[in-house]
């Protein structure tokens, strides 16, 4: 076959990692039916091959955790299971939304078009803003809903739209609402798993804006009370 092409000659030479190599060149095309069907829910033009890369090396970017970087990826690759996915295979009774209950259970609806969705979004968006993580001008579209923008951005806040999608899928496969207290407890979740094993630099680059903007406040109160404390104590 054409895979043994890919295998040095003579055959002793073949290793480990040749073999995989190679077995990954022959296999590991790109989905260009699922890019297609992406194109199609977000209304995008310009991908190229490229472009796809990026995406599809992001999450790797943003967070160390295993669980949130096989999600992404399996939710890039379409391979999130939808009320409508899990009807037609006759696993559950209806398509139907498992919030809203009324539109068809689709991919770009689950993680962005539900009117519940979009209201965790928008708190989102609001929390980001509050924490100065965001301008006010700027917000959440449905190509970050799904993860699909190539372009960088913040360390912090692509971190926390990985959470927030994954989230929304746990809120899912529990019936339950997404709020922004559920997804702040997954993030505090992460936030002690990642730093128990990232490097001290690496983990204050990360969470250090995503608990300051809150916890500093509070921190400035402690340390203005212990200043008038001590200057009273002083006069």
């Amino acid at each position: 076959s054409h895979f043994l092409s890919l295998i040095p000659d003579p055959i002793y030479l073949v290793t480990t990692l040749s073999f995989y190599k190679g077995f990954l060149k022959e296999k590991c095309t790109q989905s260009l039916d699922t890019q297609k069907k992406w194109k199609n829910d977000c209304n995008l033009t310009k991908l190229d091959e490229t472009t796809w890369e990026k995406i599809y090396l992001k999450s790797f970017l943003y967070t160390k955790s295993y669980k949130l970087s096989y999600f992404q990826f399996k939710l890039l690759h379409r391979r999130i299971p939808t009320n409508k996915f899990l009807y037609t295979i006759k696993v559950k009774d209806n398509s139907l939304c498992t919030f809203w209950k009324t539109d068809i259970e689709t991919l770009i609806h689950i993680f962005w078009t539900c009117e519940i969705v979009q209201t965790f979004w928008r708190s989102l968006e609001k929390w980001f803003q509050s924490n100065l993580l965001l301008p006010s001008t700027k917000g959440i579209d449905k190509v970050d809903a799904v993860g699909l923008s190539s372009k960088s951005e913040n360390i912090s806040i692509g971190f926390c739209k990985i959470v927030a999608r994954y989230y929304i899928f746990k809120s899912k496969l529990q019936e339950k609402i997404p709020s922004i207290g559920g997804f702040l407890k997954v993030m505090k979740h992460y936030e002690i798993i990642e730093r128990e094993f990232l490097p001290e630099n690496e983990s204050y680059s990360k969470w250090k804006p995503l608990q300051t903007h809150s916890q500093q406040r509070d921190l400035m109160r402690v340390r203005q009370n212990k200043k008038y404390v001590n200057h009273c104590n002083y006069l």
